[in-house]
Order: C-alpha cells, then sequence, then structure tokens
C-alpha cells in the first residue's frame, strides 16, 4: 500500500486528528465529535500507541482521555521515553491537592453532578485554607493567583473566561492526583506548614 493509498483509508482519516490531539494533551467528552470517534476507535488508538510505548487511559465515567508512558518493566516499556515526567513546582502541587480535595469532597456530599467550577478568588482562598498560611496578606493572595493561574495552564483547568473570573475543575486532576497520591501529598503538606508554624 503505497502513502497515498494509506491516507485514504477512513480510519486513518477519523483516527488521524485524534492522535495528535492525544500527543498534545486530554480528550474531553465535552467535545462530543471527538469524544465520540476515540471511543469508537479505541482499540485502533490502544494498539497505535502501544507500539511506540504509550498507553491510553480512557476514564468514561468523568469524560477524559490521556497518554501515560509504559512503566519500563512492562511489554512496550523498554521503546525509550517519549514523555518526560517532570515534577511539578511546590505551588503547583499545593493547587492541585487543594483542588482534588475538593473534588472528592464534592463526591462525598453528592455535589459532583456536573462540571466543577469556581472563581479564581475561591480557588486561591481554598488553597490558602489548605495550607493555612499566615504571611503577609496581600503577598501571599498575589502568589496563589498566580499559582493557580500558571496550573490552568498546565491544561487542569478550563478558563471559561469570563467577567467572574470563573475556572471549570479538569476531571484530569483526578488521574494527575490519585487517592493514594493525594493523601500522601495532604501529609507532606501539613509536616510543611507545621515546620514554617514552628520557625
Amino acid at each position: 500500500m503505497t502513502p497515498e493509498e494509506l491516507l485514504q483509508d477512513p480510519v486513518i482519516i477519523e483516527t488521524g486528528p485524534l492522535k495528535v490531539a492525544l500527543l498534545r494533551g486530554p480528550v474531553y467528552a465535552e467535545d462530543a465529535g471527538s469524544w465520540a470517534r476515540l471511543l469508537h476507535h479505541q482499540d485502533v488508538l490502544i494498539l497505535y500507541f502501544l507500539q511506540i510505548g504509550l498507553e491510553l487511559k480512557i476514564n468514561r465515567d468523568f469524560g477524559y482521555a490521556y497518554l501515560d508512558q509504559i512503566s519500563a518493566d512492562e511489554p512496550g516499556g523498554k521503546f525509550g521515553t517519549l514523555f518526560a515526567r517532570r515534577p511539578l513546582s511546590f505551588e503547583a502541587t499545593v493547587v492541585g491537592v487543594a483542588l482534588r480535595d475538593e473534588l472528592l469532597r464534592r463526591e462525598t456530599v453528592r455535589l459532583d453532578e456536573g462540571p466543577a467550577v469556581m472563581r479564581l478568588e475561591e480557588i486561591v482562598e481554598l488553597v490558602r485554607a489548605f495550607i493555612k498560611d499566615s504571611a503577609d496578606e496581600v503577598k501571599e493572595r498575589d502568589r496563589w493567583r498566580a499559582a493557580v493561574l500558571a496550573f490552568a495552564k498546565l491544561g487542569f483547568l478550563k478558563d471559561l473566561q469570563n467577567e467572574r473570573k470563573e475556572f471549570q475543575l479538569r476531571a484530569i486532576i483526578r488521574a494527575r492526583f490519585d487517592f493514594e497520591t493525594l493523601q500522601e501529598l495532604k501529609e507532606t503538606l501539613i509536616r510543611h506548614a507545621a515546620k514554617i508554624a514552628a520557625d
């Protein structure tokens, strides 16, 4: 089959844009067309990414799909690393833990019936209450406002670009901060806050 013939294959035409989109970041159910094609062709996509050492993870319950590097001790994990695992900054970790904790709270009290939307200042208050800082009010508020905006640029928040300065909490936060990771990070942050209070 020639390249020209290959590119006329209906499956290639359907999945090509999805492959590019997934390599750029998560795909969400809110993009109904892409989500429907992803679910329809998931076997093809899983096989395609497996060949380059990536695992396609699909969460139907919360409506997102993303790529993750296959670990070196698993089949397909010895092809090399495509995604560099960069640790989050301290500020991004704090924001992520606070928001993941908020999502967990909403699930517990059954408030998670639709997209979780919060104003910028609400997120800042949530974060500051979470770490219980006692530093200069204006300086700290500016610091965490900037941290929330930086966290949004990582793809964890969707800027709704309205006058209320609202952000939608992306479900992908659940994948980056699973329950076990959340508990570990919360304990670390509690120790960090205690150390600051003692100094």
